[in-house]
């Protein structure tokens, strides 16, 4: 959970990650509001409503995937008021220039291995 805890016990969970990303990727960040978000019979979102969406929308532009996203998400709390924010960032890979010394593209990032939420 980023920003939760003091740096020496957040920074001690990551692990640094190269990740490659080639044109037409899309990195999806959430917070767990979305993931966790409950309908009328206490069920969760979850992971599996999540990534069905990714890949129906992921070739429309990020804004379009963000509104498929939150619609799916409505849809399924049918009105349930949620506990946490749901908050989303969608970034898609692909619309920048490649300079002629720029073979290669990557994205450094620190993914939090294992998942730990820290109550502060």
């Amino acid at each position: 959970m980023i920003g939760m805890a003091q740096p020496h016990i957040f920074d001690a969970q990551l692990t640094p990650e190269v990740v490659e990303v080639e044109a037409g990727d899309v990195l999806l960040l959430y917070t767990d509001g979305i993931e966790e978000g409950k309908n009328p019979g206490g069920e969760e979102f979850g992971v599996t409503r999540i990534e069905p969406v990714i890949q129906n929308e992921c070739s429309k532009p990020p804004s379009y995937v963000l509104g498929a996203l939150f619609y799916e998400f409505e849809r399924f709390a049918a009105g349930v008021t949620q506990e946490d924010d749901l908050t989303a960032l969608c970034i898609k890979f692909g619309f920048w220039r490649r300079s002629a010394r720029c073979s290669e593209c990557s994205i450094r990032v620190s993914i939090p291995l294992p998942r730990v939420r820290l109550d502060v």
